[in-house]
């Protein structure tokens, strides 16, 4: 199966609900120009990246290394748009709750993840 979302060492590819979602946005260079048509223009030096992404019934081991993974600062992520890129993003926002415990007492968590790369590589 491929790789769908890997953040910092943690596969997650196996507990994503509904898919990702993948946003890009351009950036542009804070200083303007105006061309010989009159026109303003700013450079585009590349793009923001935002991927997001829930995830359900997650055993409380990998809830707990995806806890530490984005917590941790910036954390390099591995996902799928078009093709897998990676790309080292800001430390992710996580949201978690728990989804249900089972007959022998393991925990298991719906989880929520946001995460953005201010500024990737505009051929991306």
């Amino acid at each position: 199966m491929a790789k769908i979302l890997q953040i910092g060492t943690v596969d997650v590819s196996n507990y994503v609900l509904r898919g990702q979602s993948v946003k890009t946005a351009a950036v542009y260079d804070s200083h303007s120009f105006t061309n010989v048509l009159g026109i303003t223009k700013r450079k585009r030096i590349g793009n923001s990246i935002s991927v997001s992404a829930s995830f359900g019934d997650v055993p409380e081991d990998v809830a707990d290394a995806l806890t530490a993974a984005c917590t941790s600062g910036d954390v390099e992520v591995i996902y799928r748009d078009t093709s897998e890129k990676t790309l080292t993003f800001e430390q992710p926002s996580i949201q978690k709750s728990i989804d249900f415990e089972d007959a022998d007492g393991n925990i298991y968590r719906d989880i929520t993840v946001d995460m953005t790369c201010p500024l990737a590589d505009y051929s991306l």
